[in-house]
């Protein structure tokens, strides 16, 4: 269950939300408004797990990203035949990979 997110870990979506770009600031907003109003009659806490799955969506949209800017790095450091700055971006890679499990 969501509340149990995170091994225990307290979510705070403040925070979560102020880390975000400008667009997926107005976009979660936007989303917690729709939810609030869907779920206004309803539970509380469906409401309360229905945004924490659109965060994780949001998140693991964004460690994707990142991934796949890692991995651009790294092929163009392979063209130009940088092997400093390949090891560099690997350690970096794997990381970030290990963090996000």
């Amino acid at each position: 269950m969501v509340s149990s997110y995170a091994n225990k870990r307290k979510f705070d979506l403040k925070k979560f939300i102020e880390s975000l770009e400008s667009a997926e600031h107005d976009f979660v907003n936007l989303v917690i408004l729709d939810v609030e109003n869907e779920y206004a009659e309803e539970d509380k806490e469906i409401a309360k797990e229905e945004i924490l799955s659109l965060i994780k969506r949001i998140k693991k949209g964004r460690r994707k990203e990142s991934l796949k800017d890692f991995e651009g790095q790294i092929k163009e450091a392979e063209k130009s035949g940088d092997k400093e700055r390949i090891k560099k971006l690997i350690r970096e890679f794997q990381k970030k990979v290990i963090s996000n499990k």
